[in-house]
């Protein structure tokens, strides 16, 4: 399903945004980036952008390569967000440890599940906390990112428009109630942070790319500690039902990647990876 139409048949809001919000992706979102565990690292609005590239020593085939239009982030406790509130005053993306870019909102607002749409169940043998107040409330934002390194032939700075979502909402609930059950695409994938044994958490997220076959996920970031993952319990009780549409392993889904690059990110080294391009 187009993802602003899942997002219209599972959510609400008051805001005068809301429309405005869903036609914009409706017109330009066709491919969607996702990062569990986000926190505040909002880098994947620059490190899968194409401008990017040649400083992170990325080597990609440009004219096979599309960038995100919207940027979901899901993070498990929303606390975070209200001791540092994400959106700063003046309206700005809080952006840590990054001096050559900021991201200013045009508008932002808050969308809340409607009734008896999820059922939100932590699975007690993976997470020690329970689901907070606002679960599966989200964020969104549509972005202006100012980019100080690059300047245009008119002297200004390269400026783009971004639409982005963050999610209040454990992982593995937010995979199986809204982006498989909604069969939402997700071009972009980031494996970056799991909860096995950071946050109270015990789940390792290496079940990411199994099910990536099924989210047709075609670019990944990939941290270099889950670089040919080999300890694979298998799905989540909550994905079991996915089990027979999906590769039986990560290995099955390395061997399927080709690797373009890797690069820093934020003391972590990442790789950049594609899905090989099958022969007709």
């Amino acid at each position: 399903m187009n993802i602003a139409n899942a997002l219209e048949c599972c959510f609400t809001s008051e805001s005068p945004y809301w429309r405005k919000f869903l036609h914009g992706i409706q017109r330009t979102a066709q491919k969607v980036a996702w990062y569990p565990s986000s926190g505040y690292d909002f880098y994947p609005m620059l490190y899968f952008k194409k401008h990017t590239f040649e400083t992170m020593n990325i080597n990609i085939d440009l004219s096979c390569y599309e960038e995100p239009d919207l940027f979901i982030f899901s993070d498990y406790n929303p606390d975070n967000y209200i001791n540092e509130p994400l959106i700063c005053d003046p309206p700005r993306i809080r952006w840590h440890e990054h001096r050559n870019h900021s991201i200013d909102v045009n508008y932002q607002f808050e969308i809340s599940p409607k009734e008896n749409c999820f059922q939100y169940l932590i699975n007690r043998e993976y997470a020690d906390f329970p689901p907070q107040y606002d679960t599966f409330k989200a964020l969104c934002a549509c972005l202006n990112i100012t980019c100080y390194d690059i300047v245009e032939r008119d002297g200004q700075c390269r400026v783009w428009q971004t639409y982005a979502i963050f999610f209040y909402c454990e992982n593995v609930n937010f995979l199986s109630q809204f982006i498989l059950r909604q069969n939402v695409s997700v071009s972009h994938l980031v494996w970056k942070r799991d909860g096995s044994g950071l946050g109270g958490g015990r789940l390792s997220h290496c079940f990411l790319l199994p099910i990536s076959k099924i989210l047709k996920t075609q670019w990944f970031y990939i941290w270099e500690l889950y670089w040919d993952w080999n300890c694979y319990n298998g799905l989540p009780d909550e994905l079991v039902e996915y089990k027979d549409k999906c590769p039986k392993t990560p290995a099955e889904v390395f061997q399927q990647l080709v690797t373009c690059g890797q690069h820093e990110w934020c003391e972590d080294k990442m790789y950049f990876c594609s899905k090989k391009i099958s022969n007709p």
